[in-house]
């Protein structure tokens, strides 16, 4: 299981160019790539995303990539354009009749448009420099959405833990739960039965129908199997491979409604304590789950 979040780095470079690649992963619903790349390196954006596909599948992943030649300034200075710059201020001094008087300021404020001709980008022996960097980048993201992965499944594996606990309480209060209910429906009915003309007459029978549909109603059986099946099946995609955080987040919108469904049937004081701490549980689990990819 892997966590949404991480940062990953690396850095490549030959005698000529270094490549620095910087990835950050946060969590999103989709995987969504958001490229920060230099100019030269627009036309591999495809290949850059491609890469990032095969080791992630959810989230938005930032990746800033930087390159800088090795080369010194004055191995990259072209002597050509340099002449051809002192020639064209020359020219201009004469166009508006001034005279001309370079300076070696002049030049180093405009060596970067001096430089040689970069054709380095236009080889495959940078392209391969540059996916290469990205591969190590984003493996060792990797590595680092394993590792809170492994935190954020010990986590949860507790909070199943709690809330496993939590409908073995609900279950056992149910005989105590129905008897009580039984205890008041049957004195409520004496109560009404009373307060009514004595010479209405009741079919004890169908009246005794009524109850068990009023008590099947409140019956919560069906519930808490499935509470447990959910649970079970929460915790077997814990501990599988691939991509999971959309199916966790179907279940724990599941155990939140089975236990709303548990609330509104059992609004008694035994069970209502314990529902609201399972849905505390649940809420956590929910956040956690959030993270995951």
């Amino acid at each position: 299981m892997k966590s949404m979040t991480g940062f990953g780095s690396s850095q490549v470079k030959n005698s000529h160019l270094g490549i620095d690649v910087n990835i950050r992963a946060i969590n999103g619903r989709f995987f969504e790539p958001k490229f920060h790349l230099p100019r030269e390196y627009f036309m591999f954006e495809s290949e850059v995303r491609t890469t990032l596909a095969k080791y992630f599948q959810r989230g938005t992943i930032d990746i800033y990539i930087s390159r800088k030649l090795t080369d010194s300034l004055i191995e990259n200075l072209d002597e050509n354009l340099v002449k051809e710059f002192h020639q064209l201020g020359k020219k201009l001094a004469k166009i508006i009749g001034t005279d001309f008087k370079p300076s070696v300021e002049l030049f180093l404020k405009n060596h970067d448009s001096l430089k040689k001709k970069d054709i380095s980008v236009k080889t495959s022996l940078e392209k391969k420099l540059l996916l290469e960097a990205v591969e190590q980048a984003c493996q060792n993201c990797l590595k680092e959405r394993e590792r809170e992965g492994s935190a954020l499944e010990k986590n949860l594996l507790q909070i199943l833990k709690e809330l496993n606990k939590k409908v073995k309480i609900i279950e056992g209060h149910q005989p105590e739960i129905r008897q009580e209910l039984h205890k008041k429906m049957t004195a409520r009915l004496d109560t009404r039965m009373k307060e009514w003309k004595s010479d209405i007459q009741l079919d004890p029978d169908k009246l005794y129908q009524e109850v068990l549909f009023v008590l099947d109603r409140m019956d919560i059986d069906e519930e808490i199997t499935r509470l447990c099946e959910h649970l079970k099946q929460f915790e077997a995609l814990l501990k599988s491979d691939g991509s999971v955080g959309k199916k966790l987040d179907f279940y724990t919108q599941e155990l939140l409604r089975e236990t709303n469904t548990i609330g509104s049937k059992q609004n008694v004081q035994e069970s209502t304590k314990t529902v609201v701490e399972m849905k505390t549980w649940i809420e956590r689990l929910k956040e956690q789950v959030q993270n995951i990819e």
